[in-house]
């Protein structure tokens, strides 16, 4: 199984500087649990594959930058796309969550979204996200 955990992390601390983008996404953690459809599962997969009896159940985390920030070529390379990911993830599912869910006017939502592309877009933030892969087998 595989999943990006939603919580927004930097190496440097320069998350905090993303106030709009960490605002945006514990309001969407929030607002998806109150809907019914918690978006912070993965961390619990691998305790719950064994709970479910499956064997050898082993977890990766890997780190996938938003942005070109990172000097590694291959990881500033997948760091635009993912940013481009990011910014249609916003688009796509902030109206209905914030709208429909948490009460949020079209308006409100239009200048939020702004905001927080405008974080994800600045190059002096090293936003990331953990992927969580996890798998194990079923015992024989």
């Amino acid at each position: 199984m595989q999943a990006v955990h939603s919580e927004f992390k930097s190496d440097d601390n320069t998350k905090n500087m993303a106030e709009n983008a960490l605002l945006w996404m514990k309001t969407m953690v929030e607002g998806s649990a109150k809907f019914g459809k918690p978006l912070n599962v993965a961390p619990e997969w691998k305790k719950e594959m064994e709970d479910a009896g499956f064997v050898d159940v082993e977890q990766k985390i890997l780190k996938v930058p938003i942005g070109s920030w990172p000097r590694d070529p291959k990881l500033k390379e997948i760091g635009k796309f993912q940013s481009v990911q990011e910014a249609q993830v916003i688009t796509s599912y902030t109206p209905g969550i914030f709208s429909r869910v948490l009460g949020w006017s079209d308006e409100e939502i239009q200048v939020f979204m702004a905001k927080v592309k405008k974080d994800l877009s600045d190059p002096s933030i090293h936003l990331y996200l953990p992927v969580f892969f996890i798998w194990g087998r079923k015992p024989e």
